[in-house]
C-alpha cells in the first residue's frame, strides 16, 4: 500500500504546496514512484498547478469527504507530472469545515482514510497538502496518514509555528498510533544570510535529529516554475532546485522504505 504523508504547519507560506508538487516529480525521477496528490486546501493552489485539464474536474476532495456516494476513483485526474495523479481541492472545503460535525458522528474523522484505502495499492506515495489552519481537514489528513512533515522557513518566529503544530500533532498521534514524524524541513533557505544560519542552528539545538538533512534552498527558478504550473524539473533541469528535491525524495524513501538511493 502507498505511504501516505501529510505536510502541515500552522504558519502559511512555508512551501507545502511547492514541496508536494516538486517532490512528486522527484520521486518519479529517482525511483520511478507512482504518486497521488491530494489537495485538502480550499485555496486549491496545488490543484491549480497539478491538474492537467481543469475543465474535466467534476469531483474534488470536498465531494470525497462529504458525499458517501463519491469514491476516490471518481475524484482522480491526470496531472502535469509524469507518474502522478491528483485529487483536486475546492473552495467548498470551507463549507466542510462548518458542516461536518465530529461530535455528532465521530466516525466522520476517518472518512478520508477509508476513502483512500481502495486506491492506495495503485500508488507508492500519497502526498496530502493542507492549509495553515489546524482544523477538521488537517485532522482527517493526519488520521489517513502514515507520516507527517513540518516545513518551516528560516524566520525568527518559526519556533512558535512548530510549537503550536506539535501540540496539535500530539493529539493526532494518540488517535492514529501509526503516525510517524518524518521531520522538520527547512525551506526557502538562503545560505547567504546570517538570519537563516541562526534560525537553522537554533532549530538544530532545539529539535536535534528532527531537523531533516534535506534543505530546500532559496531559488528564484522554483518560484518561476510555480508561476508556469511546472515543477522545477520541467522548468529547467539544470537548476540547483532540482538537487534540493532529489535529495528530499531520497531522504523520504530512506525513512519510509529503508532504501538508500544516495
Amino acid at each position: 500500500m502507498a505511504k501516505i504523508i501529510t505536510f502541515l504547519n500552522v504558519k502559511g507560506g512555508v512551501g507545502k504546496t511547492t514541496i508536494c508538487f516538486n517532490l512528486a516529480h522527484a520521486l518519479k525521477i529517482i525511483d520511478d514512484k507512482k504518486v497521488l496528490l491530494v489537495d485538502m486546501d480550499h485555496q486549491e493552489n496545488l490543484s491549480g498547478r497539478a491538474i492537467k485539464n481543469r475543465q474535466e474536474k467534476n469531483n474534488s476532495t470536498y465531494d470525497l469527504i462529504s458525499d458517501d456516494n463519491v469514491d476516490a476513483i471518481n475524484c482522480i485526474y491526470d496531472s502535469r507530472v509524469p507518474n502522478t495523479k491528483v485529487i483536486p481541492g475546492d473552495i467548498e472545503l470551507q463549507r466542510a469545515i462548518k458542516d461536518l460535525d465530529p461530535s455528532m458522528n465521530p466516525a466522520i474523522m476517518n472518512t478520508l482514510k477509508e476513502k483512500l484505502k481502495p486506491v492506495s495499492d495503485s500508488y507508492d506515495y500519497i502526498l496530502i497538502d493542507t492549509h495553515p489552519t489546524l482544523d477538521i481537514l488537517s485532522t482527517m489528513s493526519l488520521l489517513a496518514s502514515d507520516y507527517y512533515c513540518v516545513p518551516v522557513k528560516p524566520e525568527p518566529d518559526s519556533l512558535v509555528g512548530i510549537s503550536i503544530t506539535d501540540s496539535y500533532l500530539k493529539n493526532a498521534r494518540k488517535a492514529n498510533p501509526r503516525l510517524k514524524d518524518l521531520g522538520i524541513l527547512m525551506t526557502d533557505y538562503d545560505k547567504r544570510t546570517n538570519i537563516a544560519h541562526e534560525v537553522l542552528n537554533t532549530l538544530k539545538q532545539r529539535f536535534g535529529d528532527r531537523i531533516m538533512d534535506s534543505v530546500i534552498g532559496r531559488n528564484v527558478a522554483i518560484t518561476n516554475a510555480a508561476m508556469k504550473a511546472q515543477t522545477i524539473f520541467q522548468y529547467d533541469p539544470r537548476q540547483n532546485g532540482c538537487k534540493y528535491f532529489r535529495d528530499l525524495a531520497q531522504e523520504i524513501i530512506y525513512k519510509c522504505e529503508n532504501k538508500d538511493l544516495s
